[in-house]
This record gives C-alpha cells, sequence and structure tokens, in this order.
C-alpha cells in the first residue's frame, strides 16, 4: 500500500527468492497499490528492471508474482491479505516544505501525511491524518493471524502505534532504522 517506486515490495520479492531460496510456485503474490498513475508507472518499470536481473531465469515468472492496482488506500481492493507492507506519506505539513527543499524529486502527495482522504489539507500537523484513514482499512483488508508492517516517522512512531491498537491490531514492535530512529510498525491480527 502507498508503493511508490515499488522498492519495498520489489526488494522483499528478491529477497525471499535469491536470499531465502524460496520456490518460485511458493513466493507470495504482491498487489502493488498507490493512488498515483506516474508512481505506479514507475513501479512497473522498476520491477520490469530489477526483477529481469533475478538469476536462474527465473525474471518472467517473478514478474508474475506481481500486479499493479490505481487506488485511493484500499477503495478498489475487495479481498483481504495476509500481509500488508505500506509506506504512507507520514511527514507532518509544517517538515514537508523543508524536506522538499533539500532537492528530493518526490512529490508532496509522497511525503505529507496531513492530506485527507479526498486530497484536502487536515487540521492536523502531526503526520497522521492518511494514517487515521488507513489502519482501520488495513485492519479491515487483513487475514486473521496476518501482520502489516508500516514506515513512519520516529516523530509520530508512537501515535502510529496508537493508531494501530485503536483499530484492532495487538503484538506491536517498533524496529530501528540505521540510524538508530523508530521506522517501521509491526502489528498482527487476532480475534
Amino acid at each position: 500500500m502507498c508503493t511508490g517506486s515499488g522498492c519495498i515490495a520489489i526488494s522483499v520479492l528478491k529477497t525471499l527468492y535469491e536470499t531465502k531460496k524460496i520456490p518460485l510456485e511458493r513466493l507470495p503474490k504482491f498487489t502493488l497499490v498507490d493512488i498515483s498513475d506516474k508512481a505506479l508507472e514507475i513501479a512497473r518499470k522498476n520491477a520490469e528492471s530489477l526483477l529481469d536481473t533475478v538469476k536462474n531465469g527465473g525474471s518472467a515468472k517473478l514478474l508474475e508474482r506481481v500486479r499493479f492496482i490505481q487506488s485511493n488506500l484500499f477503495e478498489q481492493l475487495p479481498y483481504q491479505f495476509d500481509a500488508v507492507l505500506t509506506n504512507p506519506p507520514y511527514v507532518p505539513s509544517s517538515l514537508t516544505d523543508e524536506l522538499l527543499k533539500d532537492g528530493r524529486s518526490e512529490p508532496r502527495l509522497a511525503l505529507d501525511g496531513d492530506i485527507t482522504i479526498t486530497g484536502d489539507h487536515a487540521d492536523s500537523d502531526d503526520g497522521l491524518e492518511i494514517i487515521r484513514n488507513l489502519m482501520p482499512q488495513i485492519y479491515d483488508h487483513t487475514v486473521f493471524g496476518g501482520f502489516f508492517l508500516m514506515e513512519t516517522g520516529e516523530y509520530n512512531m508512537r501515535g502510529a502505534e496508537n493508531l494501530s491498537y485503536r483499530a484492532g491490531f495487538r503484538h506491536s514492535r517498533v524496529f530501528n532504522d540505521l540510524e538508530d530512529q523508530e521506522r517501521v510498525l509491526y502489528g498482527e491480527k487476532y480475534n
């Protein structure tokens, strides 16, 4: 969800195949979802390019494990998933302009977490508006026994964790990035 360039899903798929040696027929299927058709086009090109470098002639089969869907969060997804990997916009609006000054090629849409589901600017400035809408949708679209992994910022990790708990997820864990900043939130769905 909120796949952007597709780097997370492509990396996980390629790692499962090449490093973990999971046979092609046992690999999970990946659905790369983004609201932006431009982002999905980049993700599609990255998948074709990066998965094409896979050894042993498995690239065509790996590409068959990936599909692309344009959707505003789960709006176009009527089914459930075993796992949801997501990198939603989570930067507070007040920090987004500052980040864009450093020459990043990402659009505001990919960073600003204070945009509502309808595309308006929220009253909040905590970077959690999209996550407020996303977390209950992840819960509804995750099978019992499934889980999610979400990238978010060190400045709003505890808020995101609280939102996951309120949505119904349990057994949350927070993982730090290489600079020891809180970066990835994990939660499980149990009845």
